[in-house]
């Protein structure tokens, strides 16, 4: 990796060279250089050059190595995706069984209001009425959560109803 010089105000990479195209650089090529840096420092020509040569000067003279070639930062990179792939099965997993808990749970609440409204008339279970009752028309159980039926059996009657209701025409209903 070659060196990249950082903004003497800043101190970030953040920056753009550019050639003025108006000066001429046959004479001077270093002339038209303009250095701009998003945190407003801005610098001409020369000063640029100089500006890059002290900092190179700077890092080779640095007690810290370089970072010239990637090696030394694949291990380190390989153990970084290995722990966030662990991090992120853990993760998926917790959800995934939290997710299945909270299912179970509800699952066994409606049981529960099911049992209940299943009793006989005169037992102590019997249905007490703080229920919703499915919305099949000759159902009297509880309805399940999130949903206006007791189970699919009677969503499915429901909608075989309303098909065959469509289907029948003026002649036929005359018939």
């Amino acid at each position: 990796m070659s060196f990249r010089m950082k903004c003497p105000k800043c101190n970030t990479r953040d920056y753009s060279i550019t050639r003025d195209i108006r000066t001429s650089t046959a004479k001077d090529p270093v002339a038209g250089l303009i250095y701009s840096c998003r945190c407003g420092k801005q610098m001409f020509g020369q000063m640029v050059v100089d500006e890059h040569e002290r900092q190179m000067r700077a890092a080779d003279a640095s007690p810290t190595p370089r970072r010239d070639g990637a090696e030394p930062n694949r291990e380190k990179l390989r153990q970084a995706y290995e722990y966030r792939r662990e991090y992120v099965a853990k993760k998926r997993a917790a959800d995934a069984e939290a997710a299945q808990q909270k299912k179970e749970e509800e699952d066994r609440k409606w049981r529960e209001r099911v049992a209940r409204t299943d009793g006989d008339p005169g037992s102590a279970t019997a249905p007490s009425g703080d229920f919703e009752k499915c919305a099949w028309n000759s159902c009297e159980k509880a309805r399940r959560p999130r949903s206006k039926y007791c189970s699919r059996e009677c969503s499915n009657k429901n909608a075989r109803h309303r098909h065959k209701s469509r289907k029948r025409s003026p002649s036929d209903a005359a018939a």
